[in-house]
């Protein structure tokens, strides 16, 4: 934000992106106009794992393909199968052009793991702050995601004060393009309830 010279920005965060988005809320509240919070959870404790599909792990464990560029690439494409909802045509094409974007743009390297599981516990030292935050706060969950249970979304809400969980049909761990028009209409309308309000507080 600070490179593209923005004071404030609408925040929104998929998956562990939702609970980064959150934390940036609660730490640099001067610098978030409104959070959507996608694919998302409790972050912490035994709530955080009553809402996970342990189920999927397995079932992704089983992807295995050569240890080369293209058998990363298959990887990816296999894992957005399962990541996406049963109820509407998987586009292959469109996963594999993701996956491709993906992995050129950060090649194998063993400590990423690792450092996203560091930034997630960093994030889920937040939970009790989470009632801080006083932007319009959106939970957006899937009613067919295979990691996250649906009832995720108000556990999630239930956090942040006033935030409003909507759970979509049709939709699983993945943001496909039968529902981005749906979505985006979801978060402009959210981001014009800020729509006219200056945010002078910059807290980075």
């Amino acid at each position: 934000m600070d490179a593209l010279g923005w004071e404030s920005a609408h925040v929104f965060g998929a998956s562990m992106g939702s609970a980064l988005a959150l934390s940036t809320a609660v730490l640099h509240p001067g610098r978030v106009r409104s959070v959507t919070a996608a694919m998302g959870g409790p972050l912490r404790g035994a709530a955080a794992l009553r809402y996970l599909n342990f189920g999927f792990f397995l079932r992704a464990a089983r992807i295995k393909h050569p240890a080369t560029d293209e058998g990363a690439i298959r990887t990816l494409v296999d894992l957005a199968r399962l990541l996406a909802t049963p109820h509407h045509p998987f586009d292959e094409g469109w996963a594999r052009e993701v996956a491709e974007i993906s992995h050129a743009r950060s090649p194998r390297d063993p400590g990423t793991t690792q450092r996203q599981t560091y930034a997630l516990r960093a994030a889920g030292a937040l939970t009790g702050r989470m009632r801080d935050i006083a932007v319009p706060t959106l939970v957006i969950n899937g009613a067919d995601d295979p990691l996250i249970r649906p009832g995720a979304a108000a556990a999630l809400a239930r956090l942040v004060p006033g935030a409003r969980p909507v759970v979509y049909p049709g939709m699983g761990h993945l943001l496909q393009e039968h529902l981005w028009d749906t979505i985006a209409d979801e978060v402009a309308a959210q981001a014009s309830t800020t729509a006219g309000t200056r945010l002078t507080r910059r807290g980075a």
